[in-house]
């Protein structure tokens, strides 16, 4: 979906008040932010506190805090005039809703406002912080604090994003505000005055866009009523070594997951020596030293897989009739320095690489952090030709002719090893069901990273794994 800026946003705003009434775009923004917490806590019933400012946004917060307290959720307004006084803590694991300012703030927060920032921000850790449309005190343009201080604006670990994606969400840095990012369409009348002449990425070539929900949606069909597993693809993940083995079954069990119709494991008969966690008994597993026909099959190669080298990966790709590949972890070390060889690889190709493994296939030192990611991004996609996966706070997804795509997802949880083991998984699945390399990339980082946000809430960052992320 394409970046608005706020003046692009009142635009839109103008034309959709031409068809939805006031007050029942309110109700529709205020039952985003009521569904997706509703649709978080799952069972449970957290206390909610909502702090409601005086514009739009404050609405969305009320009406979100009443249709809560319908569903029997627990809920105190605080902090405004006619609510209640803050509270000096709130129990562990409450909900906070920030309501306090929207797009249409102008200046850095002061008052009563800043009062409220300061006092959401010190309950991070005990409580999730759900901002309403955007971190108050955040400059939707700039992507930046409005008073330039950052402990003046609202750390939120989930924003529910109405309408369009914010222009400052695509600035490096943003999520550190926002967090998780789950954009609310507000419903179908919403969709038709949103023509990309409104948007100013529409003017770009290519566009820099973030990746919703709707987007995923729109690129995975629903399975057919008589479908069969060989109309959803092969995927077979080459890795494993001794002390490594769990890495490739992370790998295969996300293909799985991710509606593969079957996976294969094949690893090398040295791993039999060695701790092997439990495999799933879908997943048919055969030693790597016997042959095995990948005709039209995608290959994930690389998880737990030292031995592999440029040559090897060139081979699997190009003359053992694979239909695509994804090349991760020691499979991207087995490029250092000479990503342009990727570039002979001549099926649909998926690179999945971290900070530190892009700058080591880009022959350079230092991990690619920060304002650093999107030139990295451009010229690993340059140098291979491939769609690369930037992993990290805010994935980053792009291919050869199409822009710098985000995954607005900020969750220090997935700072872990077996992530990414699951992600090169999932690229396989969706690169067997037949998706573009590009769409396949951007369908599973959402879908990753969403499993992920999941997690951090039900479980928090320190305990949260790979492995849960399967469920």
């Amino acid at each position: 979906m394409k970046y608005a800026t706020v003046a692009e946003i009142r635009e839109f705003d103008k034309a959709l008040l031409t068809h939805v009434n006031q007050e029942d775009l309110l109700a529709r923004a205020a039952a985003g932010v009521s569904d997706f917490v509703s649709d978080m806590c799952g069972n449970g019933k957290p206390d909610v506190y909502v702090l409601p400012g005086k514009g739009f946004n404050g609405e969305d917060a009320k009406i979100a805090g009443r249709n809560l307290d319908e569903r029997g959720f627990r809920v105190m307004f605080c902090g405004g005039s006619g609510e209640t006084a803050l509270p000096f803590m709130v129990r562990r694991g409450s909900v906070i809703i920030d309501g306090v300012l929207g797009i249409g703030a102008k200046d850095p927060p002061r008052g009563a406002a800043l009062e409220m920032i300061r006092w959401i921000n010190s309950m991070r850790g005990r409580a999730k912080i759900v901002a309403v449309d955007v971190p108050s005190g955040w400059n939707a343009d700039t992507g930046e604090p409005f008073s330039g201080n950052p402990d003046d604006v609202v750390a939120a670990d989930y924003t529910v994003c109405m309408g369009l994606p914010k222009i400052g969400m695509a600035r490096e840095g943003s999520l550190r505000w926002c967090g998780c990012v789950y954009a609310h369409d507000l419903g179908d009348s919403v969709r038709r005055p949103a023509e990309p002449s409104i948007c100013s990425a529409g003017r770009l070539t290519p566009p820099n866009e973030m990746i919703t929900e709707s987007d995923v949606n729109a690129l995975v069909p629903p399975r057919k009523w008589d479908g069969h597993k060989g109309d959803y693809g092969h995927v077979v993940v080459i890795g494993g070594a001794v002390g490594y083995a769990g890495a490739p079954v992370i790998a295969a069990t996300g293909a799985m997951r991710s509606g593969a119709g079957l996976v294969s494991l094949l690893m090398p008969e040295s791993c039999r020596s060695g701790f092997i966690p439990p495999i799933p008994p879908e997943v048919m597993v055969r030693p790597l030293e016997q042959h095995f026909d990948l005709t039209g099959k995608v290959v994930v190669v690389g998880p737990g897989y030292a031995g592999c080298t440029s040559d090897d990966i060139l081979r699997l790709a190009n003359e053992s009739g694979a239909r695509g590949i994804v090349i991760d972890a020691d499979g991207l070390n087995a490029f250092k320095g000479k990503a342009e060889l990727m570039r002979k690889i001549k099926v649909p190709c998926i690179i999945t690489p971290h900070p530190g493994e892009a700058a080591k296939l880009l022959g350079e030192s230092g991990a690619a952090r920060g304002d650093a990611r999107p030139p990295t991004l451009e010229k690993l996609v340059g140098a291979t030709g491939a769609t690369v996966v930037l992993k990290g706070a805010g994935t980053l997804v792009s291919a050869p002719g199409e822009g710098v795509h985000l995954a607005p997802f900020a969750n220090p949880g997935m700072s872990k090893g077996g992530m990414g083991d699951f992600l090169a998984g999932m690229c396989g699945a969706c690169l067997a069901r037949g998706f573009s390399a590009f769409g396949a990339a951007r369908v599973a980082a959402w879908k990753h990273a969403d499993a992920g946000a999941r997690c951090a809430w039900r479980l928090g960052h320190d305990t949260m794994r790979a492995t849960d992320l399967l469920s």
